[in-house]
């Protein structure tokens, strides 16, 4: 149970103007924006740091974006959650998502798991933590081969 220590963390992140943590006025979500040059790699496994929201969150929407990142192999993008005193989980948001080509796609890969808390995606998970879970992204199955943009929106409430 611990944090994850990623190999490149976003050099980019923005809130919504004006949101604020919290519910907010009618329940405005609040956007959280990561945007990572991601690295040629020489296996899967590499991570990336996305940023953090409250365990607490509700995970209403959020979109992905990515350049080709291989020229050869067929690499996935998972997004996952990590915190302090839980098991972290690559795939608890988002799954699969092949980026061997430029291409988009939605943030949750799982109808079913749309507006639940952050801490209900995280397998094994009975409770809140109240802590502030890492969002990361593992490039899994194969290596990326050429150097690309990745940009995560995840837009999430707080009751």
């Amino acid at each position: 149970m611990a944090r994850i220590t990623a190999d490149q963390e976003a050099t980019e992140r923005r809130d919504n103007l004006g949101a604020v943590t919290g519910v907010g006025i009618a329940n405005k979500p609040t956007r959280v924006v990561s945007t990572v040059e991601a690295a040629d790699t020489t296996a899967g496994g590499h991570t990336i740091l996305f940023g953090e929201i409250p365990s607490g969150a509700r995970i209403v929407g959020g979109h992905l974006y990515w350049d080709d990142l291989a020229t050869t192999g067929s690499p996935e993008l998972d997004i996952g959650l990590a915190g302090a005193s839980i098991t972290a989980d690559p795939d608890a948001i988002s799954n699969g998502n092949d980026v061997s080509s430029a291409g988009s796609g939605l943030l949750i890969t799982d109808a079913a798991h749309v507006g639940q808390p952050a801490w209900d995606l995280v397998n094994g998970q009975t409770s809140d933590p109240k802590e502030n879970f890492q969002v990361y992204g593992t490039i899994t199955t194969a290596a990326t081969t050429q150097v690309g943009t990745v940009t995560l929106e995840l837009d999430y409430i707080v009751d």
